[in-house]
């Protein structure tokens, strides 16, 4: 079976099952992400966020953008994004990468260490194939 049948195949268990949670299992799966989430900065300073990033943790999009709202509403965290050339020199347009960082990171570094962010989209990119 195809890679990517057997991600679609995943995702509509995934979902089948998490319709069939509790509010209180439910929430106890976003806090586990979050937590991930958490640790992945504190780990790696930058975390891609857009899209292809929910494949990274195996949840739906729209509940990893809730949590990326809950770091940056309640624990300070920021969203940096950045208008790089492609990395395909015979594609001629921009991509726009967008990184998860702790407050105290400043756009002046995401930008210095734009080859890395580069590179996590490209990852996110390759992940969706």
């Amino acid at each position: 079976m195809p890679d990517s049948v057997d991600r679609l195949k995943k995702s509509v268990e995934k979902r089948a099952q998490m319709n069939t949670l509790s509010l209180h299992e439910r929430m106890q799966i976003l806090d586990q992400v979050k937590a991930q989430v958490i640790d992945d900065v504190e780990d790696n300073k930058f975390v891609y966020i857009g899209p292809g990033a929910e494949r990274k943790y195996d949840i739906s999009n729209g509940r990893l953008r809730l949590i990326y709202t809950l770091l940056r509403e309640e624990e300070g965290y920021s969203t940096h994004l950045l208008q790089l050339p492609h990395p395909d020199p015979e594609i001629d347009s921009l991509v726009t990468v967008k990184i998860l960082t702790k407050d105290d990171v400043s756009y002046q570094e995401v930008w210095a260490n734009r080859d890395k962010m580069l590179k996590l989209w490209l990852d996110a990119q390759n992940s969706q194939i």
